[in-house]
């Protein structure tokens, strides 16, 4: 199988550099995939294709093809990687089954895409400012759980990100190959405690007393276990939900009281939780688009919020499903492939 060359290799990168350049992207910070295709100018279209993970077309202004029919951070990775062909091989026609957008690809042309996505989804800056986030020191080990918490955070596949982690860290194969290895749903039930998400592929977020706001995909769970002891009368409330609220882009699973874990009584600590004999469970999941915030009030039932103890606000912003996107943006073509 024929490998990129290194100046190759570098020539894709530069071109990738180049592209967040004219698009003014800064390398600090993720970036929306799909509404960078609606600045390049090119047509984007979701369709249900079962084998087809996506397509180039070279005709007129040009345009990506997205299936359906994988979860959202694959369709991410798929739209980088087209996005790289048409930045690399514009004149073409080009149609990307599995075995052409996984990491291995043994065509030229789909190593050339596969570097230019993962070079521009996440840049080394990122990569390492990420790293360095999650207490990974330059030439330190990368656990498991921290590649799935960056791929988590910034919407894209645990494989892609490992394969990205072991390019911009030099890792050993062998260690590649340890990563890879470490199945998510694992990952998944440590963070969780040994809890479950409905949804084995569903990411999971554990709100804290650092950051109770996030922005998650449609289908994340979000597990928060809150400080709670029933023999003081006091119990976490959440607010009813007002008319216009009935039909929350976010759906409560699970609300109920559990004997405490030490660690779980870490997660929002509170001077009125001393003592605490459990902690109130809340399972959540993002099922459409749009912003959710629920306040969660310590109080005894019978009395007002104004009566409360503590105070925790829960806060959601749901991306929309990639396949709404195409009508909002193709829309916008004409004018713009004009100017």
């Amino acid at each position: 199988m024929v490998r990129l060359t290194r100046p190759r290799r570098a020539d894709i990168l530069a071109a990738a550099g180049r592209l967040r350049d004219e698009l003014r992207l800064t390398d600090d910070e993720p970036v929306d995939i799909f509404d960078v295709i609606r600045d390049v100018g090119v047509w984007l279209i979701f369709q249900p294709m079962d084998k087809l993970l996506g397509a180039t077309l070279s005709a007129g202004v040009g345009g990506i093809m997205v299936t359906t029919q994988r979860d959202v951070t694959m369709q991410r990775f798929t739209a980088a990687h087209e996005l790289g062909h048409h930045t690399l091989h514009r004149n073409e026609d080009i149609w990307d089954y599995e075995q052409d957008v996984d990491a291995n690809p043994a065509d030229i042309k789909e190593q050339e895409a596969n570097v230019f996505a993962a070079e521009f989804l996440l840049p080394r800056t990122l990569l390492n400012q990420r790293l360095r986030g999650y207490g990974v020191s330059r030439n330190g080990d990368v656990p498991p759980t921290v590649a799935y918490l960056i791929s988590r955070d910034l919407g894209l596949s645990y494989a892609a990100t490992v394969s990205r982690i072991g390019e911009v860290k030099n890792l050993r194969a062998s260690d590649r190959e340890r990563l890879q290895r470490v199945r998510p749903i694992d990952i998944k039930r440590a963070l969780l405690a040994g809890r479950e998400p409905a949804n084995r592929r569903a990411q999971v977020w554990l709100p804290d007393a650092s950051t109770s706001s996030f922005i998650v995909d449609v289908g994340d769970e979000m597990f928060a276990d809150l400080p709670e002891n029933p023999s003081t009368g006091y119990r976490w409330m959440r607010n009813e939900p007002t008319s216009a609220e009935v039909e929350a882009p976010v759906t409560v699973l699970e609300d109920e009281f559990a004997p405490a874990r030490s660690a779980e009584l870490e997660q929002f600590p509170s001077e009125h939780a001393v003592g605490a004999q459990g902690v109130r469970q809340l399972h959540l999941r993002a099922d459409a688009e749009g912003e959710w915030t629920q306040r969660l009030t310590l109080r005894r039932p019978f009395e007002s919020t104004d009566r409360s103890l503590d105070t925790v606000d829960l806060h959601a912003s749901v991306r929309p499903l990639p396949a709404t996107l195409s009508s909002r943006f193709n829309t916008q073509l004409p004018e713009r492939a004009d100017e």
